[in-house]
């Protein structure tokens, strides 16, 4: 789990079903969709630690389809603190970093990018610094390549940052979502930066003001914390950012960048969940709540779990959201690459009961952390409790 300082317990739950709700029907727009595993990694606990998750947090694929997985944290024998490698098929190549403090070494990764020269850049909250790797087949000694196969770029000593996540653009650039550091009140700050090759800011955009999000204690006070928005991959053809609130309902911010250099900002509707996407708690034992170093908590009732780009501009969002009855459902919705909302449904064979559930302090059970060049959805699924990686493919079923 990330080590933010200022979050005492994460327990969010989310029961899954596959039945379509009332509200869907009411909004016209109703369907069925099904994940077909094509690679499946973690799911066997007998398999060699190198095959086995603590907490992915971070996804990312290179142009030969090898799969970078961050790992925050470190349980038993199975390492952490580092970027775990493997090829398209599932066969473990390695891993990149340890903890540690010196050159290739980490306390927290935060964000992961692989850059247009296939380097991989992680960011460490916690040393407040980027590293650069040289491109996973040029380097000769794993998890610590050779000095000249690393570059440290350490952040301004007094701007304390966090990165929840950051991509590549076109060229060498990297576009990352800031968030204010521990104590920092920046309520009006840019949130979206662009850094160059040297890893120094060029452009800096988002104003939260642009952003229609609740306005009340919990929902400010998740301003400064890198729960505020899940964020999109950015597809090489197409300069696009896509930002869904954390806290959703129904509504996602594509950024696109024009031939000047410039960003534009579109809001897309997508389907409101038809209730306040979360309703202020008094106890961390109340079951859903997350509560706060602040001691303000919260229950969601509404919330995104992750947004991607296929490789037609098209749009895929997960999230999941109370029906009627109270109950946690997965949702996808499918935007066209106009924008507009195209479908939403459930998901076929991702149901179960809440009793299924023994993950405490654990944020959810699926999540949608990234999309390759070939349409390939990649999934963190803790639905037994064990993460694991579900490289799956996408269908629209009626």
């Amino acid at each position: 789990m990330r080590a933010w300082n200022y979050i005492r317990t994460i327990c969010i739950v989310c029961a899954l079903v596959a039945l379509p709700s009332a509200t869907q029907a009411q909004n016209g727009i109703s369907t069925q969709f099904r994940l077909s595993d094509v690679l499946v990694i973690g799911d066997d606990e007998s398999a060699p630690p190198a095959y086995l998750f603590t907490h992915p947090e971070h996804i990312r694929t290179d142009r030969e389809g090898r799969i970078y997985v961050a790992e925050g944290r470190t349980t038993g024998n199975r390492p952490g603190r580092s970027v775990r490698v493997f090829d398209r098929n599932g066969t473990s190549l390695g891993r990149l970093g340890r903890g540690g403090e010196g050159p290739g070494e980490f306390q927290n990764i935060s964000a992961i990018a692989l850059d247009s020269e296939q380097q991989l850049v992680v960011f460490d909250q916690m040393l407040n610094r980027f590293t650069r790797f040289a491109p996973f087949q040029d380097i000769d000694r794993r998890p610590l390549p050779e000095s000249d196969q690393i570059t440290t770029y350490p952040v301004r000593a007094d701007y304390q940052i966090t990165v929840p996540f950051m991509h590549r653009l076109p060229g060498m650039q990297l576009i990352a979502f800031h968030q204010p550091g521990p104590g920092q009140r920046a309520p009006d700050q840019p949130r979206l930066h662009v850094y160059d090759e040297e890893l120094q800011r060029v452009i800096s955009l988002g104003q939260p003001g642009e952003w229609a999000l609740p306005n009340d204690a919990f929902s400010r006070h998740l301003m400064q914390t890198p729960l505020l928005f899940e964020g999109s991959h950015i597809a090489p053809q197409n300069p696009t950012r896509v930002l869904a609130p954390t806290l959703y309902a129904g509504m996602l911010y594509r950024y696109t960048r024009d031939a000047s250099g410039g960003w534009t900002v579109e809001r897309l509707q997508g389907r409101n969940p038809g209730h306040a996407t979360h309703e202020i708690v008094d106890s961390p034992d109340r079951p859903f709540s997350l509560f706060t170093s602040a001691g303000i908590g919260a229950r969601y009732r509404s919330a995104s779990r992750g947004v991607g780009l296929l490789n037609d501009g098209r749009i895929v969002h997960l999230s999941v959201s109370e029906d009627e009855s109270g109950r946690r459902q997965l949702q996808l919705e499918l935007f066209s690459a106009e924008g507009t909302l195209h479908n939403v449904g459930r998901i076929d064979g991702f149901e179960h009961s809440e009793t299924e559930f023994q993950a405490i302090n654990q944020a959810v059970n699926v999540s949608l952390e990234w999309i390759d060049p070939e349409n390939r959805l990649y999934l963190v699924d803790r639905r037994s409790g064990v993460p694991v990686l579900r490289v799956v493919t996408l269908e629209e079923t009626n």
